[in-house]
């Protein structure tokens, strides 16, 4: 997707009055952009307050990704953070 396209893409997500209808606007857009690229797009990221790929000795807490998958899919990923 070029720049235009996804500023003009921004707009009409502006135009959208329900937070609900944005939200899914925005989901629908990034699957659509993975599916395109045929790479996982960042969905959400955000941290935990503790490490949860059972390495506590390892690491503090760790964010944690929801990727949009090409296939439609979503994966979770967490990175350990010190």
């Amino acid at each position: 997707m070029d720049k235009k396209a996804a500023y003009i893409t921004i707009e009409k997500l502006e135009g959208l009055k329900s937070k609900v209808d944005k939200e899914a606007a925005r989901v629908a857009l990034i699957f659509e952009l993975a599916k395109k690229t045929g790479e996982p797009q960042e969905l959400k990221k955000y941290q935990s307050d503790a490490c949860t790929n059972g390495n506590d000795d390892q690491c503090s807490f760790d964010t944690i990704y929801i990727l949009a998958l090409p296939d439609g899919t979503t994966k979770r990923q967490a990175v350990c953070c010190f």
